[in-house]
């Protein structure tokens, strides 16, 4: 009430006092987008700050100035210290139990946006769901699937979770299991699936990407690895041969069907060959 007498002599005049802390919160209510903007602004202006913040920025420059709204409001309407103290601090607790996972997700979606585990446009597997991110928001990831179907991720799933990033890495490598029958020599295969891993890892590493991964041997010690075929297990019937090469990170899929088509069509040719005792090929990477 001091503080209500000082500034606007309104002491004497409980409704009037009310009635103009009503208007501060009001004014600054309204006013509270226009300030959030301008700290957006400035966040996207910034050459230093991650401008996927900027979303966040505004959130919180308008709930700041909202609070501080009421704040002064309470003073200016006359609303005692020590109620207003008491006000706040119950409000805090109960809109805290309130908002505990709203909360959580909101400091997860802020440690995603400063640690960067991915960015927009990355293919990932979070929380059991594979897709591109298509945006990092305060309170959600959207993700969009191999099915075009969009999924949201609270963020304290995707924080909490193990995050698979696809994309990060320039290349990828794929394991394929391919069954023979024991009808068929197995050196035969291994030698008629070698030329086969060979030709399409040659065809998948041909551009400039294949100059940088030769030329960078430090960061990625494997990238450079020669295609190979090796014997992954003996099953009743057939023997399972691993075919294991390297591709661009954005050609899995498309690498992936060129080998087994090659594959399928270089076997048939062997010795003791029959499609009819062949299981389907597997797939691992």
């Amino acid at each position: 009430m001091a503080v209500a007498d000082s500034l606007f002599g309104v002491a004497n005049i409980p409704h009037l006092a009310g009635a103009m802390g009503f208007a501060v919160a009001a004014i600054g209510i309204w006013q509270s987008g226009r300030v959030a903007n301008w700290v957006r602004d400035g966040v996207l202006r910034s050459t230093e700050i991650d401008h996927e913040l900027a979303p966040f920025a505004r959130q919180m420059a308008r709930l700041v100035c909202i609070l501080l709204s009421i704040g002064i409001a309470m003073v200016v309407a006359g609303v005692g210290t020590g109620g207003l103290v008491a006000f706040v601090s119950a409000s805090g607790l109960g809109l805290t139990l309130a908002l505990q996972s709203m909360l959580l997700n909101m400091a997860s979606g802020v440690a995603l946006l400063m640690f960067r585990p991915f960015k927009s446009e990355d293919e990932i597997e979070a929380a059991g769901v594979q897709g591109r991110v298509r945006a990092i928001k305060l309170m959600s990831t959207e993700l969009r699937t191999a099915e075009n179907v969009h999924v949201s991720l609270p963020n304290s799933k995707v924080w909490g979770a193990e995050i698979r990033n696809f994309t990060t890495e320039p290349m990828r490598r794929i394991d394929t299991l391919v069954p023979v029958p024991h009808a068929v020599d197995a050196a035969a295969a291994l030698e008629v699936l070698l030329e086969v891993a060979k030709r399409i890892q040659a065809a998948a590493l041909a551009g400039p990407l294949q100059a940088e991964v030769s030329d960078d041997l430090t960061d990625r010690p494997r990238h450079h690895d020669a295609a190979s075929v090796a014997v992954q297990e003996l099953r009743e019937g057939a023997t399972v041969l691993r075919m294991r090469i390297w591709c661009r990170s954005s050609e899995v899929d498309e690498t992936r069907t060129r080998l087994l088509t090659e594959a399928r069509r270089a076997l048939p040719s062997l010795a003791g060959w029959h499609t009819s005792q062949l299981p389907a090929p597997a797939d691992r990477g």
